[in-house]
């Protein structure tokens, strides 16, 4: 039984594990998870337990601003005309991973589902999530999917100036840089 709750600052050295394995190395620090756990409501991440062992992780935030993605490196260009207006407040889904020994037994699916209703009940009108293509292969499509939201753009490269600045490697190309796309996905409320 897969038991999903909200993370705290005990977890962060096993959430950096699966974190460095499922993402990339480096991709995300000790700090910006402390940082994180302890911040507003606006940011949070929820962890699937398998007999109290931490086996999945997502991380969520609120974005209130004319504009909400750029720090994230979205432009509001790369977006659909219906999700562009002002009065959006947006619920973004940063991450999803899953250890591998727990991947396609739906782990995904039930952080995922829990992170958009957690989203919801914070008053967002809408939600993205962004995916990693590499080739042709979408990582968690069929996930995504499934929870009702659909493809809404791409851009390609989208980490590889991040991943040469901040030195962290990519779990599908390595080294830096990080050459997949990104896939938004979303879905009006």
């Amino acid at each position: 039984m897969i038991e999903i709750k909200a993370a705290t600052t005990s977890d962060i050295e096993n959430i950096l594990v699966i974190l460095n394995t499922e993402i990339g190395k480096d991709f995300y620090h000790r700090e910006q998870l402390f940082s994180l756990l302890n911040s507003n409501e606006n940011s949070f991440c929820l962890i699937a337990l398998y007999h109290s062992e931490l086996v999945g992780l997502s991380i969520s935030t609120i974005f209130n601003s004319d504009f909400p993605f750029a720090h994230t490196g979205i432009r509001k260009q790369q977006l659909p005309i219906s999700y562009r207006d002002k009065k959006r407040r947006f619920g973004y889904i940063k991450t999803i991973a899953v250890s591998k020994a727990f991947q396609r037994k739906g782990v995904g699916s039930l952080l995922c589902a829990k992170s958009i209703k957690a989203l919801t009940e914070k008053q967002i009108n809408a939600i993205i999530v962004t995916a990693w293509q590499q080739r042709e292969v979408v990582y968690s499509e069929k996930m995504l999917l499934s929870q009702g939201l659909k493809h809404i753009g791409s851009i390609p490269k989208f980490w590889k100036k991040e991943s040469i600045t901040k030195k962290y490697n990519c779990c599908i190309c390595g080294n830096p840089p990080c050459l997949c796309t990104a896939i938004l996905f979303g879905t009006l409320l």
